[in-house]
């Protein structure tokens, strides 16, 4: 009765309380990838940190239940650069010759865009690439790298320590990688340090060259300063031992003053339901916490801000389509205030057996802007 009675309150309306955002541009995916049978558009977006810019990485994902393994397009993909104030004649439009994995990445200084992503294949393990474009779509580093895995950085690239130089993971031939590489924007190896095996980058400040790291088990956060190398903070995670899929959602904010914790939610055990939560990178000490729902991912954060944008889970299964996500709430919130800023609904999601409808969502430095997918629709919104 009570699995019913939530669905009949979902099903009522929408949760929201704060004023939703503006609706500033709106684009539709298939105008970009040409539609196939069995196919999917999907995107993966990150506002420069300057705020004029979003990099938009358009890819493909397959459909087809019977080649559920197989979800690689052999088709074309994009990376388009809009101005957030500019016209659609004023976008260019790059043909990256890869299919993008996770999201681009700005330089500090927006002045050039870098994306990951593999070779075109239907193979499971492919040829890595990485790829780093300026402004006009002019390409100025051109990476191959090997195979690749689901938790690890494609071509082995975490992002930006500062404007000239990216943190790289080393991958050797056999075993497992075991230490991080410091490059520059020509692809030279300019610093090499030991670590641990099972070290994952989550996120980087390059404002004060800090890097936030997972150990394997994801039961503490480490702070890292990039340049002695040195563990200056180790925080026990609020949920404690949940593995790599259950702490990553952790973001660098006010410059790297700060650092938040996307709660964990829908793990099949309800005391790791936890409150996301925001922390001084310098003292450890909590400073805020999201008392609104558990949970948040899909989640973003502002990296000069104190704003985060959270989602909240509301799936429920349904007989025959899998997981449904008909009105799920997102917010935005200011955890030095403490105010929900901004909500709306998320976009529907559906998860069927082989069928993921990708949903992501960004946020711009400052926290002014929030973009977001799901399938072949792409919004960006200007908020209160």
């Amino acid at each position: 009765m009570k699995c019913i009675a939530a669905i009949v309150v979902l099903l009522a309306g929408p949760l929201v309380s704060a004023p939703p955002p503006k609706l500033i541009r709106k684009i539709d995916l298939n105008q970009i990838v040409p539609a196939r049978h069995g196919f999917t558009p999907s995107a993966t977006f990150a506002f420069s940190p300057d705020e004029n810019w979003v990099a938009i990485a358009v890819g493909t994902h397959q459909m087809d239940r019977r080649n559920q393994h197989q979800n690689v397009n052999q088709g074309s993909e994009s990376l388009l650069l809009g101005r957030l104030n500019g016209t659609a004649e004023q976008t260019v439009q790059i043909q990256p010759g890869l299919h993008p994995a996770g999201s681009p990445v700005w330089s500090p200084n927006s002045a050039a865009v870098l994306v990951q992503g593999f070779a075109h294949s239907t193979n499971e393990y492919t040829e890595g690439i990485v790829k780093l474009w300026d402004l006009k779509g002019d390409e100025l580093l051109h990476l191959d790298g090997p195979g690749f895995s689901e938790d690890q950085p494609v071509g082995g690239i975490f992002g930006f320590l500062d404007t000239e130089h990216l943190l790289v993971r080393r991958i050797p031939a056999k075993g497992p990688p075991a230490a991080f590489e410091t490059i520059n924007l020509q692809g030279q190896v300019v610093d090499t340090w030991t670590v641990p095996k099972h070290w994952t980058v989550v996120d980087i400040s390059p404002d004060r060259g800090l890097l936030a790291i997972l150990p394997k088990q994801a039961s503490k956060t480490l702070i890292i300063d990039g340049t002695s190398e040195k563990v200056v903070l180790a925080k026990d995670n609020p949920h404690g031992d949940l593995g790599y899929e259950g702490g990553a959602w952790q973001y660098f904010t006010e410059g790297g003053k700060t650092l938040c914790l996307v709660g964990s939610v829908g793990t099949g055990n309800p005391q790791f339901d936890t409150a996301t939560e925001c922390w001084d990178v310098d003292s450890g000490k909590k400073i805020a916490q999201f008392e609104g729902f558990p949970g948040g991912a899909p989640a973003a954060a502002s990296p000069q801000g104190s704003r985060l944008v959270l989602t909240r889970d509301l799936a429920f299964p349904r007989r025959g389509v899998g997981l449904v996500y008909p009105l799920g709430e997102r917010v935005a919130w200011d955890f030095r205030s403490g105010v929900e800023i901004a909500a709306w609904d998320a976009p529907q999601i559906v998860w069927a057996n082989a069928s993921h409808i990708y949903d992501s969502v960004a946020m711009s430095s400052s926290g002014r802007y929030v973009a977001e997918s799901a399938g072949a629709l792409f919004r960006v919104y200007e908020l209160p």
